[in-house]
């Protein structure tokens, strides 16, 4: 039984498939192949590879061609020479970020600058974010800096997916910037 939990990828150079052990109580497994699969079959991906007793392998340097299809194929042989092979439920390389949102402050506006009063909450909202498919969003991160790109006034923190984040009770007369990681 070949494990199933890989969906999406971003690598194309690198993939790993795990299963569990095959066995054949009458004449013994003699070792076990490995390859990688598209849609296509032929172990096109990578090449079968004697995977040994083990139950695990990694295909390194490999090139695998993003938004298809791959297949994790083993092939067990006992010492009689018999086979049976197993196919994974597949994985799909993704390699295109999601498309970014806006990121919308409630306040005064004045130019491309959100004016806040002292005592006002400072609420950033996500909005607009498109997601493809197979982006599988795992986390939506907020934090506050005082220049783009740095969190160093309140460090990024998990949302577990919420587009909105209260940092709270505002009583500074700083510019801050309000980032957004979506992972």
């Amino acid at each position: 039984t070949l494990y199933q939990d890989v969906s999406y990828t971003s690598t194309t150079d690198t993939a790993a498939c795990r299963w569990d052990d095959f066995w054949d109580r009458y004449s013994l497994i003699e070792y076990c192949e490995v390859c990688l699969e598209s849609q296509g079959g032929n172990c096109d991906g990578a090449p079968l590879m004697n995977a040994k007793h083990e139950t695990i392998h990694q295909f390194m340097d490999i090139q695998l061609q993003a938004g298809v299809e791959h297949f994790c194929k083993v092939v067990c042989t006992n010492s009689v020479g018999r086979e049976v092979e197993a196919l994974s439920d597949g994985f799909i390389v993704d390699i295109t970020p999601p498309i970014g949102g806006e990121i919308s402050v409630a306040g005064i506006k004045k130019g491309s600058m959100t004016y806040l009063k002292p005592g006002e909450y400072l609420v950033g909202k996500l909005q607009s974010l498109e997601i493809d498919e197979e982006s599988n969003i795992m986390q939506i991160m907020f934090g506050l800096g005082s220049s783009p790109g740095t969190d160093d006034v309140i460090s990024f923190v998990d949302t577990h997916l919420a587009t909105q984040w209260n940092f709270g009770e505002w009583n500074g007369t700083n510019i801050v910037y309000i980032l957004v990681k979506v992972i």
